[in-house]
């Protein structure tokens, strides 16, 4: 992924099995080494906030490799790793007041798909709740992007410690579309292969009800933006397998959006979806387009987000989804549409975030647990 040039070292950034490693060459000797990480599964990113600002001009001839290091269970730690003697100390270290990471569990598991890849799912839960090992099916949350080369999903997140206190597992899985494996897992997961993506969380939701985590009954899928795309299949592809669906500015019109190069980022995104007026993508992108594959079937209960101010993804994907599967379902399920007065990445401050979180796991906690379950 990247390479970071020293006087008198290299730190080479490698992913592998899902896990970003970091290398270190001693140019003295070219002795090799790597940092040791404690957690199954974790996300690091190069440097920090104001490094520059701290090294002043010396980064080049520095010994110390500067990186925030979180996982599902530690919120985001800045660290200086002293690449000679080969020890960290922490720079920066935020307190979230009434977490206690001990009290919580992570896992990483891999799903077999039918072509024989292997999907990465990170896991994580409450073990006071539900104990250190998952011994019956409990409420799941399955997040995922899957576009973009995404890489880095397993960290840390204050919203989520009301869910897991609440008794429900939180996973992400990373399908083919994102770049955790290699650029080549990225490039089996776009354009014209998309559909392993699909695929992919398919058989990682399957995965989990297989091993015993879940049911389909407490299964709940959440994808933003991209992964709203994903949501959206879902809903058509496999509306037996969740029980609840959650998207958040979902890109759920492609052919609608993607043939329109007026619309902001279009012609940009030709790269990871197709040009439609190319007839080889315009057929493969109609085939799994959610709007265009709506059809007179049950479909899982769902709630759709959007923004009015969204230069990305118009408010309109989510409402003509929501509208068409309100007419075309057979069963007695919700579709509720939220549009806000936003952009895609939601408002600005961190008080509407809690309140928008907290909407939606009320959603998620009701269409799952049912109302008597429901606690304050």
């Amino acid at each position: 992924e990247l390479i970071e040039a020293y006087r008198h070292h290299l730190a080479v950034w490698e992913w592998r099995e899902a896990k970003c490693r970091i290398r270190v060459v001693d140019l003295s000797d070219s002795e090799v080494h790597y940092i040791e990480f404690k957690d199954p599964l974790y996300c690091i990113h190069p440097g920090s906030k104001g490094e520059v600002e701290d090294r002043g001009t010396d980064c080049f001839n520095t010994t110390h490799l500067t990186f925030t290091y979180s996982s599902f269970v530690q919120p985001e730690t800045v660290y200086a790793y002293d690449m000679d003697s080969r020890r960290r100390h922490v720079r920066k270290s935020p307190t979230v007041l009434g977490y206690i990471p001990e009290k919580y569990t992570q896992e990483l598991i891999f799903a077999a798909t039918e072509d024989g890849y292997s999907v990465p799912i990170g896991l994580v839960w409450n073990a006071e709740v539900l104990g250190r090992t998952i011994t019956e099916p409990q409420p799941l949350l399955l997040h995922s992007y899957g576009s973009g080369a995404e890489l880095r999903k397993f960290k840390f997140s204050e919203y989520r410690i009301s869910l897991l206190d609440r008794g429900f597992i939180y996973a992400v899985a990373q399908p083919r579309g994102t770049a955790v494996n290699g650029w080549q897992w990225y490039l089996n997961g776009k354009l014209l292969h998309k559909k392993n993506t699909f695929l992919d969380i398919v058989a990682s939701a399957k995965h989990l009800i297989k091993i015993g985590y879940t049911t389909p009954s407490l299964l709940a899928f959440h994808g933003r933006s991209a992964g709203g795309l994903i949501a959206g299949v879902m809903a058509n592809l496999e509306e037996s397998l969740f029980s609840v669906i959650l998207t958040d500015v979902p890109f759920v019109d492609v052919i609608g959006s993607m043939s329109d190069p007026s619309v902001p980022w279009t012609m940009y995104e030709y790269a990871e979806w197709g040009n439609p007026a190319e007839k080889e993508n315009f057929e493969y992108m109609v085939s799994y387009d959610p709007y265009l594959n709506v059809a007179e079937k049950p479909y899982p209960n769902m709630l759709l987000t959007a923004g009015l101010n969204d230069s990305r993804v118009g408010y309109w994907e989510g409402a003509k989804l929501a509208l068409k599967i309100r007419e075309s379902k057979t069963n007695d399920t919700h579709q509720l549409l939220v549009v806000r007065l936003e952009g895609h990445l939601g408002s600005g401050s961190r008080l509407d975030h809690f309140r928008a979180e907290a909407f939606q796991y009320a959603f998620l906690m009701l269409k799952v647990l049912g109302k008597e379950r429901c606690t304050s």
